[in-house]
């Protein structure tokens, strides 16, 4: 059963990720939920910078294996920029070095 948008909840989800394919994924299951989704991807630590400046957003899903921009770089740029937005590291490796140390880091 799909809700309509009437009666789902607004979302607004910051995506690293360099893959399209990888955030399209994402984006199907979370609006396989009750959610209205509005997100934007990014690969790179200036487009995060830019993209946290410029709109709010709910929640920071990032990609384990993006090589240019990691999720503990991402959670360093939030802090600097005073942004209490959750993260939350998507990964289909759950062992990732990368996961690990982001979760260790506080995401």
């Amino acid at each position: 059963m799909v809700l309509e948008a009437a009666n789902r909840t607004p979302v607004r989800v910051l995506i690293i990720e360099e893959s399209t394919a990888e955030a399209e994924r994402v984006l199907r299951e979370l609006r396989r939920g009750p959610y209205d989704v509005h997100f934007e991807r990014v690969s790179t630590l200036e487009a995060l910078e830019k993209a946290i400046k410029t709109s709010p957003w709910d929640i920071v899903l990032a990609g384990a294996a993006v090589r240019q921009l990691n999720a503990r770089e991402a959670m360093n740029v939030l802090r600097q920029n005073g942004k209490d937005i959750p993260l939350v590291v998507v990964s289909s490796q759950a062992a990732h070095d990368s996961s690990i140390d982001a979760i260790k880091y506080g995401a």
